[in-house]
């Protein structure tokens, strides 16, 4: 392993890592680790700050980073708030539009999605116009954002 091709990305980097601790048992100390890395030919200092500087891109780009998903949020939320459902709508045409987008996001989600979706079916007749208002904006903006993700656009 003493002979090596120059590592460029951190994908290769990972692979080179995890073949180099595949071969040999596993160390027990820091020293251990920066004996076997100088062994294979690697500065252990830039390995640390190359490996540091993908794990901190990677979570930079984690959907599971919460400053991400606040942004997600705050981005829908003004979303939401910037369409409003009930101009001019009758409490009739607003009740003909969720239904037919509760049926076009029932024919297109499949699993998690559409069990989420159950969730807005309810006695509709029930609720006062603003709550129809609100849930029509919430299953716009869900339709909305499915087709984006399928690169569909807005209808």
């Amino acid at each position: 392993m003493s002979e090596q091709k120059p590592i460029k990305t951190d994908k290769e980097l990972v692979e080179a890592f995890d073949a180099l601790f595949a071969e040999i048992p596993p160390p027990e100390t820091p020293e251990e680790i920066d004996a076997i890395l100088r062994e294979a030919s690697f500065d252990p200092d830039e390995v640390g700050a190359r490996m540091q500087a993908a794990a901190e891109r990677a979570w930079a780009s984690s959907p599971l980073n919460w400053r991400n998903q606040n942004q997600k949020l705050t981005e829908a939320r003004e979303h939401l708030e910037s369409k409003s459902s009930t101009d001019r709508r009758s409490r009739a045409k607003i009740l003909e539009d969720i239904e037919q987008t509760l049926a076009f996001l029932a024919s297109v989600l499949t699993g998690n999605a559409q069990e989420r979706l159950a969730a807005h079916h309810r006695n509709l007749e029930q609720a006062t116009d603003d709550d129809l208002a609100s849930l029509l904006d919430e299953l716009q903006f869900l339709k909305d954002q499915w087709l984006k993700q399928n690169n569909l656009g807005e209808e």
